[in-house]
């Protein structure tokens, strides 16, 4: 099922027990306008949840609305153990911690892009790696009466981390993760991080022009990592594939199993589960 469905979609393993909910884990994907739940267990994913057709707007303002929305998509009620909330949205910028210290989160994001004035501007630190980033704060409200413990990212920081932990005693990664809005990539060699940018797309046309873009500015072709939309058969893998020295899919971790009924595939979540893992 597309993530762009107006329908909600979920799936639980047989094995999924609601009534020691605080003994799971739960993430969420926060896209521009779904949201992704997935409950986790002893690092084995153990429900997927599914709900399209829920702006932006709605996830920062409306808390009536996106209370309504939660309720009725299939996610079971009560309080898990941990959750992590995710944006998936191009509006953030990473550094080296040592250099971020001193940095306001609204001032050092405004040099780059537009805040409205009651976005919240947060700031993650991880790996001696600073993120700031764009929170939604209707949503970030209501999600952390449903934990014992919170915390919200940037997505853009898992991208960054997933290239490090691949570059880790190996060549210079490209890792390319192709959302339906943004282009989020990164640049590391031997488990350093070297380049982490995200790029608004709206067809496959942009998505190929910028990672073709940054391919080419490298001084020696990177080994290219691809995830998200850059499936098999798709239009923006056609336009890329021709022009790149190497390049793979990266797959899910061995030690992390996705049900193939899972609504929507995983091919969104693959960056997300091997940094869970």
């Amino acid at each position: 099922m597309s993530v762009d469905s107006t329908l909600s979609s979920h799936w639980f393993d047989p094995e999924f027990d609601q009534e020691n909910l605080p003994d799971y884990d739960l993430s969420v994907l926060a896209f521009r306008d779904s949201l992704t739940f997935v409950l986790t267990r002893l690092g084995q994913v153990s429900g997927i949840i599914r709900l399209a057709d829920l702006p932006r707007k709605a996830q920062h303002i409306d808390i009536a609305t996106l209370r309504s929305r939660i309720e009725q998509s299939g996610l079971p009620q009560g309080t898990v153990h941990q959750l992590d909330l995710y944006y998936r949205d191009e509006r953030y910028s990473l550094l080296p911690e040592v250099l971020a210290r001193e940095a306001e989160p609204r001032d050092f994001l405004n040099l780059r892009f537009s805040l409205g004035a009651a976005e919240p501007a947060e700031k993650q630190v991880k790996d001696e790696l600073a993120c700031f980033f764009v929170g939604r704060e209707s949503l970030a409200t209501l999600l952390q009466e449903r934990c014992r413990k919170f915390s919200q990212r940037s997505y853009g920081m898992l991208v960054a981390q997933e290239a490090m932990r691949l570059s880790a005693g190996r060549q210079e990664i490209l890792l390319a993760d192709l959302g339906s809005r943004n282009l989020d990539a990164a640049i590391a060699c031997g488990g350093e991080l070297r380049y982490s940018n995200a790029f608004p797309v709206r067809t496959a046309e942009d998505a190929a022009f910028h990672l073709l873009n940054l391919y080419r500015q490298q001084p020696n072709p990177p080994m290219v990592m691809l995830t998200g939309d850059f499936g098999e058969g798709t239009r923006s893998l056609s336009f890329i594939a021709p022009y790149l020295k190497e390049w793979h899919h990266l797959s899910i971790d061995s030690g992390m199993k996705l049900h193939p009924e899972a609504p929507g595939g995983g091919a969104d979540l693959v960056t997300l589960l091997n940094q869970l893992r």
